[in-house]
C-alpha cells in the first residue's frame, strides 16, 4: 500500500519511512530558483546558475535512488509474491499533492521492485486498487470510511487494523488470487 506519511506499508503492518528528500532541500532548491531567476538571459552566470540547480536535483535523485535500492533488494529477497496497486501516477501528480507523490517516487520504486524480482525469479504483480481501502481484509465485507479516517473497524467481524495496513492485506490477498490464476494457465 502506497502512501505520503509512509512510503509504503506492507502486509505484515511494517512501513517503510518517507525520508521527504524534496523537503529536506527546499531552501536551497528555493535559493538557488531565486538565483537563477535573477541572473541575465544567455549570460554565461545564468548558465552556471542552471547547472548548480540541476546539480542539486540530481543530488536529490541519487539520494532517491539509493535510498530505495537496499529496500526493494530487502522486499525481493524476503517475499516470493510482491503484490502491489497498480496506480495511474500520472495522472495523481496532477493533483494538489504532485509534490509529495513525485517525491515520493512511488513509479521509481515500482520499477525497481518489479525488475529485482524478475532477476530474483519471484512474482511482482499489480492490483487493481480498486475499493482495495473500502474492503475488510478478515471477512470480505465492505466497510465504507472518508479518507481523513486512518483506521478500520470492521462491524461484521470486529477486525481493527489500521486504514493502510488493512489495505495492504487486501491486495496481497488479490494478489494471491491473480498468482493462482496465473499459474493455472
Amino acid at each position: 500500500m502506497w502512501g505520503l506519511t509512509s512510503l509504503a506499508t506492507l502486509s505484515d503492518g511494517s512501513e517503510i519511512a518517507n525520508p521527504r528528500w524534496v523537503k529536506q532541500f527546499e531552501k536551497r532548491l528555493a535559493r538557488m530558483n531565486r538565483e537563477l531567476s535573477r541572473k541575465q538571459r544567455r549570460s554565461k552566470n545564468r548558465a552556471r546558475a542552471r547547472q548548480r540547480l540541476r546539480r542539486l536535483h540530481q543530488r536529490i535523485a541519487g539520494r532517491r535512488q539509493s535510498y530505495l535500492h537496499p529496500i526493494t533488494r530487502a522486499l525481493v529477497e524476503r517475499y516470493d509474491l510482491l503484490a502491489f496497486e497498480k496506480l495511474n501516477i500520472r495522472t495523481m501528480a496532477r493533483s494538489r499533492l504532485a509534490k509529495s507523490i513525485l517525491d515520493a517516487a512511488w513509479g521509481e520504486f515500482i520499477r525497481q521492485l518489479i525488475y529485482k524480482a524478475e532477476e530474483a525469479g519471484k512474482l511482482a504483480i499489480a492490483v487493481n486498487p480498486c475499493g482495495t481501502t473500502q474492503i475488510c481484509s478478515g471477512c470480505g465485507e465492505k466497510v465504507p470510511k472518508k479518507l481523513w479516517q486512518r483506521s478500520h473497524q470492521c462491524p461484521r467481524c470486529g477486525l481493527s487494523l489500521g486504514r493502510d495496513h488493512n489495505s495492504a492485506r487486501g491486495i496481497l490477498r488479490l494478489g494471491e488470487s491473480l498468482a493462482a490464476v496465473s499459474a493455472e494457465c
